[in-house]
């Protein structure tokens, strides 16, 4: 089931205060599985939260004038509703993928605190050592020399680079 699906499923069957979770990205490796899933508490009350925005009502408003002669105004707007969900979705992914770039775990705690979890990594280095070597990698993987190798690798293989596009 793909990703629109599963959401207009949900959207369709949700009850006030439920909580939905269900997953937007499964990479599969030879011995197991990276799941990103979204979980939304209380979802119509977050939903409710946001479509009475002053933006998103005049926002509704154009679109209903627009495009609500030939749609039924109940169904328009939930797609609209639909629409304003999927946005939100985006907006927590791009915050969540500035979150997790290299510089930004550099300039906070919370890069370190991974490392130094002990059923992830069980880090025993000092944060500076820490900091310094993850610098140093990520400039490794950003130079032109690992990107052109990269790419001759992945040519080899007949696949896109999914790093630089």
């Amino acid at each position: 089931m793909g990703i629109l699906s599963e959401l207009k499923k949900l959207l369709s069957t949700n009850k006030k205060g439920k909580t939905i979770r269900f997953e937007i990205l499964k990479r599969t490796y030879d011995n197991g599985n990276l799941y990103v899933h979204i979980t939304v508490e209380n979802f119509d009350e977050v939903l409710d939260e946001v479509l009475t925005d002053p933006m998103i009502q005049i926002l509704w408003n154009d679109i209903k004038d627009r495009l609500g002669k030939n749609v039924n105004e109940q169904e328009l707007y939930n797609v609209f509703k639909f629409f304003i969900f999927t946005r939100l979705f985006y907006d927590a992914l791009t915050n969540a993928t500035e979150v997790m770039k290299i510089p930004d775990l550099l300039s906070n705690k919370s890069g370190y605190n991974l490392y130094t979890n002990k059923e992830l990594f069980d880090g025993k280095l000092n944060e500076k050592t820490f900091k310094k070597l993850v610098g140093e990698m990520y400039g490794i993987i950003r130079s032109e020399k690992f990107y052109k190798r990269y790419t001759e690798y992945l040519w080899q293989k007949k696949t896109k680079c999914p790093h630089r596009s």
